[in-house]
């Protein structure tokens, strides 16, 4: 699993370098994850999340996410508002999480510097692979983001 982590990492990296409207930065919330976002244009964006978490304090190996994003309010002081929704997957190797994403963000675009950073809430809605219930933990995913815009 470290393995898959460097790679999508690299890949994620190497690809949001090549190319404008690319954002790439990492977001810290109930784990640590590197985030690559495409901005198809002023409104619309699909965003890209690979990183770790943590599920009752256990680390879970692997946590993805895609989420498409549509921008509700952006200010000419710089203030953004964006909502959207996605696909999320994780797991270690005796337990897998899946459901849907949600998701809320609420941020700053710097007018002098490449810099954006944001406050969003993407709870995972869905369940367990083991067999013991819901999902409920990722109602609790909040998190910290800083991305350098291309």
């Amino acid at each position: 699993m470290k393995e898959l982590f460097v790679i999508m990492l690299a890949v994620i990296t190497v690809s949001a370098v090549s190319a404008k409207g690319w954002n790439t930065g990492l977001r810290i919330g109930s784990g640590f994850q590197t985030l690559a976002t495409y901005e198809f244009n002023d409104k619309d964006a699909i965003e890209a999340r690979f990183g770790i978490t943590w599920y009752y304090a256990t680390p879970i190996f692997a946590d993805f996410q895609v989420l498409y994003y549509r921008n509700v309010l952006n200010t000419h002081k710089g203030l953004f508002l964006d909502a959207g929704a996605g696909l999320a997957i994780g797991g270690r190797p005796n337990i897998m999480y899946y459901g849907v994403t949600p998701s809320i963000k609420f941020g700053y675009k710097f007018s002098g510097a490449p810099v954006k950073i944001g406050v969003d809430w993407s709870p995972v809605i869905g369940g367990l692979s083991d067999g013991f219930g819901y999902f409920t933990r990722g109602l609790a995913n909040v998190g910290v983001s800083c991305v350098y815009s291309f």
